[in-house]
């Protein structure tokens, strides 16, 4: 969980997604219109990106028995967040 919170303070989303609990009902996609709004892709590629990284950071924890290492799992949110062009400045605008 607190991977989690690491990564949306990260990608300074801490303002649209808090808690955990907004972050699960975004991806069940339960807010109402939420796929007409404008932001709905840039937040979903946002979440995707945590997704991808905890997932890649897991892996390499259960397969290569690698220990768990934030700054590296962090390293791999900034490496994405750049790669796709995602040069956030201000979500405000997203809540």
């Amino acid at each position: 969980m607190w991977s989690w919170m690491r990564a949306l303070r990260e990608l300074e989303l801490l303002n649209r997604f808090p808690t955990l609990m907004q972050v699960w009902q975004f991806l069940l996609l339960s807010e109402k219109n939420l796929l007409k709004r404008r932001q709905f892709h840039t937040l979903a590629i946002t979440i995707g990106v945590i997704h991808a990284a905890i997932w890649k950071h897991h892996w390499q924890c259960v397969i290569e028995g690698n220990p768990w290492s934030l700054e590296a799992y962090l390293s791999t949110v900034r490496s994405q967040r750049f790669d796709l062009g995602l040069n956030f400045h201000d979500f405000d605008c997203l809540a």
